[in-house]
């Protein structure tokens, strides 16, 4: 599914990037939620496999990024970099329902110590006077500071007990925040990373995955450092793939690294990309590496003057 960057609405000109994900917990709601679904209607893995390739922070997951770096998705999706890259937009679709999951179950933790937790003190203070002290925390955290800060609980032992109360609410929602936060990202474990894959006999490819011209017509190779680019794969994933001299490279990411220059055949490239990202990843991946071959081809031929061989 492609990435949009709004539901149901025209971008801006000025995208906003996500602010930066955290666990810690933010306590102050407003009065109204503009909640539309429960956390537990929002279905979502507490991770994603995609794994950058590009730019800045390679290797790294979008998970990953999105936490030490924020403003560089925001960039990303500035710049539309998802277009084209069918892996990268599945990612970004991933973490806006992340972050939705997030958020709902803070929200839901909150309201559930709300619900339990309360005290009787009402203010006697002219400003909110006959609210009590918890309504006040949501609607005007900011007066609960002016209180404070103007040291007024000193003339009022239950103002001061309420305060003290309050205090103990909210480390208590923070405490049930954080606990709700990691039984998601416990009980909920990404997929494993190509779980029980096998490689597909390149017999059984499709002519189009074969050179098919004067030269040869040998099954289609491609480097490591294009599979990345074109397909959106991983180191994890070219640990999987045979090189071009039909040998397995190391399962160390050191030597992982190393597989970026070697060759692989495009039929499995595809294959792998098709079961582990999706087929329409796969399909964009190959058609467009096919692309910028025939540029590639046309310019080995025109530097030989051999332009018209192309005709």
């Amino acid at each position: 599914m492609p990435y949009t960057p709004g539901r149901g609405s025209t971008p801006k000109k000025k995208f906003s990037p996500y602010k930066r994900t955290s666990t810690k917990p933010s306590w102050s709601a407003p009065t109204k939620r503009t909640r539309t679904r429960k956390a537990a209607d929002i279905s979502v893995p507490n991770d994603h496999p995609y794994k950058f390739n590009f730019r800045k922070h390679p290797g790294k997951t979008i998970k990953e990024v999105s936490r030490i770096d924020g403003s560089y998705i925001g960039l990303l999706k500035k710049d539309k970099a998802y277009e084209g890259r069918p892996a990268l937009s599945d990612a970004f679709n991933w973490l806006r329902l992340y972050k939705e999951k997030i958020e709902r179950l803070k929200e839901e933790a909150a309201d559930a110590v709300d619900a339990e937790d309360d005290h009787p003190y009402t203010f006697t203070l002219p400003k909110h006077a006959g609210k009590a002290i918890k309504e006040v925390a949501r609607i005007d955290g900011s007066y609960i500071g002016y209180v404070k800060k103007k040291r007024m609980y000193e003339k009022d032992p239950k103002l001061n007990e309420a305060l003290n109360w309050l205090r103990r609410h909210k480390e208590k929602i923070e405490r049930k925040q954080r606990e709700a936060i990691a039984a998601f990202e416990s009980t909920s474990p990404p997929t494993p990373i190509i779980p029980d894959y096998k490689l597909p006999n390149l017999a059984s490819a499709p002519s189009y995955f074969f050179m098919n011209d004067l030269l040869s017509d040998d099954p289609t190779w491609i480097v490591g450092s294009d599979a990345m680019k074109y397909f959106g794969l991983s180191y994890t994933h070219l640990q999987y793939l045979e090189d071009h001299n039909g040998t397995l490279p190391e399962t160390s990411e050191s030597a992982a690294r190393t597989s970026r220059g070697k060759r692989y055949w495009l039929y499995q490239v595809h294959d792998i990309c098709k079961v582990h990202i999706s087929e329409a990843a796969a399909n964009v991946g190959f058609v467009n590496f096919e692309a910028k071959n025939q540029e590639r081809e046309e310019d080995v031929w025109a530097s030989m003057g051999l332009g018209a061989c192309l005709l």
